[in-house]
């Protein structure tokens, strides 16, 4: 009996926390230069409108070097579904830990901490297909001196700009604008 409570448990767990990776084109501008490159990010759903976005082993590639950034997670980020698009958003200095590829000799993340980690706010919009995520990140404060913007996109043609007040990323200037500024501002 033990042993088939356990399974059930397991099997319960494996349910809620569903994992999909979207594989797409990924924009990192830093103080105005920008770069392009295929990524891949996993939006896991654990349940109760909460979600972890990741990207691992993530590594900016520009055209003079690659450069290891580490592994990026966000944990337990809110989540509101209408009309089967989830929006979620937050604002949080994130640390991020070291990378595991092989090939890639040092990682930036970690080193990142000393500057007190790395303050994002982020908005992302995804369904079964496709997904748009925006993250802002500002480091100007800090000895580094930069501005970051990344977007993240898999929808053809969507992620170059947006409406001033969108910020769920819909395309339209509405009500849900007011209630995805609200989540923010309370996080």
């Amino acid at each position: 009996m033990k042993k088939i409570f356990t399974f059930m448990l397991v099997a319960c767990a494996a349910m809620t926390m569903a994992a999909k990776d979207y594989t797409g084109k990924l924009t990192v501008s830093i103080n105005g230069s920008s770069s392009t490159q295929e990524a891949t990010v996993t939006i896991t759903d654990n349940g109760e409108e909460a979600y972890t976005f990741s990207i691992m082993n993530f590594v900016l590639d520009t055209e003079d070097t690659t450069i290891g950034v580490g592994n990026i997670v966000l944990e337990n980020v809110p989540g509101v579904t209408v009309a089967g698009k989830t929006t979620m958003t937050r604002v949080e200095v994130v640390h991020i830990p070291a990378g595991d590829r092989e090939d890639i000799d040092f990682w930036l993340g970690p080193i990142l901490d000393e500057y007190g980690g790395v303050p994002i706010l982020m908005a992302a919009q995804f369904d079964e297909k496709d997904i748009n995520v925006d993250i802002d990140i500002d480091m100007t404060e800090t000895a580094l001196e930069q501005l970051i913007t990344v977007n993240f996109t898999n929808v053809e043609g969507s992620g170059d700009t947006y409406e001033p007040g969108d910020v769920n990323r819909d395309g339209v200037v509405s009500g849900a604008d007011v209630t995805a500024l609200y989540n923010i501002l309370l996080q």
